[in-house]
């Protein structure tokens, strides 16, 4: 009896600055029907601006449902979109809150200034903060008035703008407090402005945060207080969000120092730490200086060793990524434990990362999840999305999805794309929550939309299954296209096989063949076997069996059943490796314990035979069997022939 030859099989898939967005309440409110929800989210869904609106009401008011004011973003979002006013300024009031992400504010930004245009106040308050961070902090100068400031005449509606503060809209409460600064309002009076940009603050708006940070650094309006320093600075460095605002906020103000540079350089070198921080950052990012990675961490360790902990925490980043010092992990270790005993959350994460990985110190999940939960309890997304993952995998603490689900919600509401892709896993699986195919794909999207490759891959998946969507291979591949240009494994194998199948594009091996190698090269094993397949058939490349069998040894040294099978044939045929038929024979049952059908078959005709392996009827017999369970025809019509015999 002869060996088959190994058929290609297709049954694998494989599944992976910001600005908060604000406001107050406004006292307009829309009756509300006791419509269902189910109903009320179908109808938006298709686009009904009325059905957008009220259920963004039921989101935001928790009517007939949780309150979820990120979903009522989205929903007041599209109506908006669409031109519907009421919409934007109820988009406006909770972007006043600091509910939403960077992806958010781009697609809002245009309707924004339109609103301005338009004259409605809100969004003339809104565009004077949002539009430029630059001229957001001029406006904080004594001498200068923001261009906006100027350009809606907002000193003529001073009366309308205070209401607005007092009925809680924050980017009133912001700019009441920059008019006294500015002396708009009577004379100059920072305790008074303090007072409320601090509510603002308080209402978790970051400009607000980043503001009064910087007033108590100075003791501007409010006494200088390094309490009140630490408390705004870990707030703002615990939301991603923020701490994106504040860098840019700060690339700016970085940008006016550059003619001050000798002023800095001249102060770090008096010892004063922020200005040894100030400069080594300039370094880091070659602001002002040539970009110098060594001259960039000698400045973060004077800094560091007078205790500063943001330079503390970027020189365990330095020792971590080997940038200006030889890679180092215990030293890493040693800057990140002595800025997170000093409440810095960005090393608490950090700390976090090492005893995950058993990076410079023993692994140890217990010690991981302490420090996660300190940085994610401050509100740090992304310890928010590494705690979800530990309950989720049941790492150091016992496996919760519900816990898993709690943590990657946290994270999802300040915009972390991580946080978004697993919370459209768990809905995907029905992990924690029931099965809800719609649900995890409006995660997905929200992730894949602002370049997530993993959320892009997801998003392939559920078009070339149809699951939750009507079955589309040409978007599958625009999605898997996305993520696979950026390096995503799966999504390049997922292209690879669409271009050899013809699904979503035309059949073409030459492309498959390159989609499957850059997935074979990161170490893909199920690219590596399909691109063993091409080699071995000629299909796109130049045949080759020795380039078959390299590709077919890389996948089946990972454990991949169908290249170890397509191996043991070489052996067996000796194509592109010394004929050996017992390692044929090892290969085939390698793949032959797994379940491949064709491996049970070939097995079995080793022990028939006797190549490779002593002869045996009844382990042919046995082998014969579980291929012919499978469906094997000819295995089926051997075991007749056996019997009769």
């Amino acid at each position: 009896m002869e060996l088959r030859s190994y058929t290609m099989l297709f049954n694998r898939v494989r599944l992976p600055f910001l600005f908060f967005l604000f406001g107050a309440m406004l006292c307009f409110h829309t009756a509300m029907s006791e419509e269902p929800i189910g109903a009320l989210l179908r109808q938006a869904s298709q686009g009904d601006i009325e059905a957008q609106y009220r259920l963004a009401e039921r989101y935001r008011d928790g009517t007939g449902t949780s309150i979820e004011k990120g979903a009522a973003l989205e929903w007041f979002g599209r109506a908006a979109a669409q031109g519907h006013a009421p919409s934007k300024i109820q988009w406006l009031e909770l972007f006043a809150e600091g509910v939403g992400t960077e992806y958010d504010y781009n697609n809002a930004l245009d309707w924004v200034r339109t609103l301005a245009e338009q004259g409605v106040l809100q969004g003339q308050l809104a565009i004077l903060w949002m539009d430029d961070p630059g001229e957001v902090s001029k406006c904080f100068d004594d001498n200068h008035i923001a261009s906006a400031f100027c350009k809606y005449q907002l000193h003529e509606q001073v009366d309308q703008i205070r209401q607005l503060a007092t009925e809680g809209y924050a980017f009133a409460k912001l700019t009441v407090g920059l008019m006294h600064i500015n002396g708009a309002i009577d004379k100059k009076n920072y305790k008074e402005a303090a007072k409320w940009i601090r509510q603002a603050a308080e209402q978790g708006n970051p400009w607000g945060q980043i503001a009064l940070l910087d007033m108590s650094m100075d003791g501007v309006g409010v006494p200088r207080d390094s309490k009140e320093v630490e408390k705004w600075n870990r707030i703002i460095q615990a939301s991603d969000i923020a701490s994106s605002l504040k860098h840019k906020m700060d690339q700016v103000e970085t940008q006016r120092r550059l003619e001050s540079k000798k002023l800095i350089m001249e102060t770090a070198e008096q010892g004063f730490a922020k200005a040894q921080y100030q400069l080594a950052s300039m370094y880091a990012d070659g602001i002002g200086v040539p970009q110098d990675d060594q001259e960039a961490t000698k400045w973060y360790r004077k800094a560091a060793e007078q205790g500063y902990s943001q330079a503390q925490n970027n020189l365990g980043n330095r020792y971590f990524h080997g940038q200006g010092v030889p890679q180092d992990y215990q030293e890493a270790a040693k800057w990140y434990r002595k800025a997170a005993e000093q409440g810095n959350v960005y090393a608490h994460t950090n700390l976090g990362n090492l005893y995950l990985d058993g990076n410079g110190v023993p692994q140890d999940y217990p010690e991981a999840i302490k420090w996660y939960r300190k940085a994610a309890e401050q509100g740090h997304s992304s310890a928010q999305n590494n705690l979800g993952n530990r309950y989720f995998n049941g790492e150091g603490v016992p496996q919760d999805y519900q816990e898993a689900i709690k943590w990657y919600q946290k994270a999802a509401e300040q915009g972390d794309l991580y946080a978004y892709t697993n919370l459209g896993n768990l809905y995907r699986d029905g992990k924690g929550v029931p099965q809800d195919y719609p649900e995890a794909i409006k995660w997905y999207r929200k992730a894949a939309e602002q370049g997530h490759s993993s959320a892009q891959n997801n998003l392939g998946n559920l078009y070339r299954e149809g699951d939750g969507v009507p079955q589309d291979h040409e978007q599958a591949v625009q999605w898997y296209r996305k993520a696979a240009e950026q390096g995503h494994s799966g999504a390049q194998t997922n292209l690879g096989y669409h271009y050899v199948t013809g699904k979503g594009v035309p059949q073409n091996y030459q492309e498959a063949a390159r989609w499957y190698r850059k997935a074979a090269e990161q170490g893909d094993s199920y690219s590596q076997d399909k691109l063993g397949d091409l080699y071995r058939d000629g299909d796109g490349v130049l045949q080759s069996y020795q380039e078959a069998a390299k590709w077919y040894q890389k996948a089946a040294a990972q454990g991949d059943a169908n290249a170890q099978s397509s191996l043991g044939w070489l052996y067996a045929k000796g194509q592109g490796l010394p004929q050996n038929h017992i390692k044929a024979a090892f290969w085939f049952r390698k793949a032959a314990e797994q379940g491949n059908m064709n491996a049970q078959f070939n097995l079995g005709i080793s022990y028939i035979n006797g190549t490779g392996v002593p002869k045996d009827r009844d382990q042919a017999i046995t082998w014969f069997r579980k291929a012919a369970e499978q469906g094997d025809a000819e295995a089926q019509k051997i075991l007749q022939q056996i019997q009769n015999n």
